[in-house]
């Protein structure tokens, strides 16, 4: 190595040892507090309830409980790459399960004791293999270690907005089922979250189309009632509603009835006038939903269920009263 490379490399190492430490100081601004582009994350966190961290107040953006989840199982994977360990195998993305507030401290309490240790895991970092790839990527850990600080910041924004609730949405939400309805008789709890569907047929046989449509559920009323909203086509492509029949913006309100024993189903679609009465009971693996629209009797069914996908069927019965025709039928995939 010629005199000039060998300059050239100490300065380098001279830079990295105090790179490292203005990065650890960086990433615990970003965490707990004193960074200059506004709330740290647990500044942002600071005084939230279970109740608060599982809302929903814009639409379907991810709820705070769910961001602290991701948060923790992100940075965690930067540590892991640092140290040398073997990737976790924990999905960056899921559904809360467990809403209640020992769950939400719980989860809290091990986001910022992973966040201790990767700091702990950046400290004694060697400044010389700050500009090295990581093992089995194509980036540094200077570069991973930047991402990490813009990827803090930006989910300590967005905590910080979806805290500035609850507005109408946010009261109309609920952080889970009450405690009214008993276990066994939650029918729709599952469907909580946003499901992608693949349309195939709706009025008329449109699979191959590639007509694709979203639905999303929350609790509602106290938890007394699971909400949703479907649409089709999706968001982003509405202009280009092939026609009025598949134009989709509508509601479900499943509101539970401890004197029928059953839950009680309302579905609007305000874009065709479309409206739908009926009563909902889980039968077997599947949920069997029966009634009237237009005073035609209809049965809708959610069936091949999956903790990540099902099929949705709604029928009407042909007026020879015997036989059923197929109306709509959905393959949902639960969205990541």
């Amino acid at each position: 190595m010629d005199s000039v490379a060998v300059q050239t490399s100490s300065r380098r190492k001279e830079q990295g040892a105090g790179d490292t430490g203005r990065i650890v100081e960086q990433i615990r601004q970003v965490q707990e507090g004193g960074a200059w582009h506004g709330p740290s994350i647990s500044e942002a966190l600071e005084g939230l309830s279970a109740a608060d961290a599982v809302l929903r107040p814009m639409g379907g953006a991810h709820s705070i409980f769910e961001i602290v989840h991701h948060l923790r199982v992100v940075e965690d994977g930067v540590r892991r790459h640092i140290t040398g360990e073997a990737d976790g195998d924990e999905a960056d993305w899921v559904s809360v399960s467990d809403t209640s507030e020992a769950a939400w401290r719980q989860a809290v309490d091990r986001l910022k004791a992973g966040q201790r240790a990767l700091r702990d895991a950046v400290a004694k970092l060697p400044a010389a293999r700050l500009h090295e790839n990581v093992a089995g990527k194509e980036h540094s850990y200077w570069y991973e270690l930047m991402g990490l600080l813009h990827h803090d910041a930006y989910h300590a924004g967005q905590i910080a907005l979806l805290k500035k609730g609850p507005d109408a949405r946010g009261v109309l939400a609920a952080p889970g089922r009450s405690p009214e309805i008993r276990e066994s008789d939650d029918v729709y709890g599952w469907l909580v979250g946003s499901w992608d569907l693949d349309v195939r047929h709706y009025w008329k046989d449109v699979s191959g189309q590639g007509l694709e449509g979203e639905a999303h559920f929350t609790w509602a009323l106290e938890g007394r009632a699971v909400q949703d909203v479907w649409i089709l086509p999706r968001r982003g492509r509405r202009d280009a509603a092939p026609d009025r029949a598949a134009n989709m913006f509508g509601t479900t309100l499943r509101v539970w009835d401890p004197k029928l024993e059953a839950w009680r189903v309302t579905w609007i679609n305000p874009v065709t006038g479309a409206r739908a009465e009926l009563i909902g009971r889980r039968n077997g693996n599947d949920i069997v939903q029966v009634g009237h629209a237009d005073g035609i009797p209809i049965r809708w069914v959610f069936s091949e269920v999956t903790p990540d996908s099902f099929r949705w069927t709604g029928e009407a019965l042909n007026p020879d009263g015997r036989t059923w025709q197929l109306q709509g039928e959905f393959l949902a995939r639960r969205a990541r």
